[in-house]
């Protein structure tokens, strides 16, 4: 491999696509692709037998899991899979130190609030309230790489996949990027890539246009997402009850590390 290169990972509904986004559009790196998705023709075919939705879902996500397998060395992994040092030492070890790998995360609640509305690779019928949403077990798909993929609720995957890029970021293996940090000072986040990848920092800030999701429908682009980044409505958007069940569930040390400007909480012991 020539030439810098970055690899990004982070739990979905995490902002990922933005952050490549904004990477592709203000700095000459190579971006390591995530896997490949599941061919049309295997979701027709799915379609086609009639499976019960549940099913259907376990057929597609089991191909997903092979394609990782395949293209694990190519792609660095899924994205959105849970890290380990060692892992990240052989992925290095493969590009001979070339790639710089980035994880991206996002506050807890508004997170939280995205997997309900975008609960992707579920093998389960979500709940359409939040509240019971939360409380209910989460099925994790093999390529996560979970030492259990029976979860006691969605928020543990956010706290065990950020745990985990917190102790990467201490042991210097991985660079931590917030989400919300990429929307409110874009040009703070490109200096610290560019500084990762021994680059100069563009004069000036191209910032993505449209959705992030190249396969979403929706129309909402980089204003909107600044808007929905607000300390008062992030609160506000859920019930106090369920903010207290998120924090805890999520980690209130890992909360307090992380976001100590959005929530007041206190840590615990871990």
């Amino acid at each position: 491999m020539t030439g810098p290169a970055l690899k990004i990972y982070g739990e979905r509904n995490s902002g990922t696509n933005f952050v490549e986004q904004l990477v592709k559009l203000n700095l000459p790196l190579k971006v390591i692709p995530n896997i490949p998705d599941v061919p049309e023709a295997l979701r027709v075919r799915a379609r086609a037998h009639r499976m019960p939705w549940t099913c259907r879902r376990a057929y597609i996500e089991a191909a997903w899991d092979q394609i990782a397998l395949r293209h694990d060395g190519a792609c660095l992994g899924w994205k959105h899979r849970l890290l380990t040092g060692v892992e990240l030492q052989r992925y290095a070890a493969s590009t001979d130190g070339a790639v710089r790998f980035v994880a991206v995360t996002r506050n807890p609640v508004s997170w939280a609030r995205s997997m309900h509305r975008n609960p992707f690779h579920a093998l389960a019928p979500i709940d359409p309230d939040f509240s019971a949403f939360l409380r209910r077990p989460w099925l994790g798909v093999a390529r996560e790489r979970l030492d259990d993929l029976l979860l006691p609720t969605p928020i543990a995957l956010w706290r065990l996949k950020i745990g985990a890029y917190r102790q990467l970021s201490q042991a210097g293996q991985i660079a931590l990027i917030r989400y919300e940090d990429a929307l409110t000072d874009p040009e703070a986040v490109i200096s610290k890539l560019a500084t990762l990848t021994d680059l100069p920092p563009p004069s000036e800030i191209r910032l993505p246009e449209g959705n992030a999701r190249r396969f979403s429908k929706d129309d909402r682009g980089y204003a909107d997402y600044v808007r929905a980044f607000d300390r008062t409505a992030i609160l506000e958007s859920v019930a106090p009850d369920d903010l207290t069940f998120i924090l805890e569930a999520a980690g209130n040390d890992q909360v307090a590390a992380l976001y100590p400007d959005l929530f007041e909480t206190q840590a615990v012991p871990v």
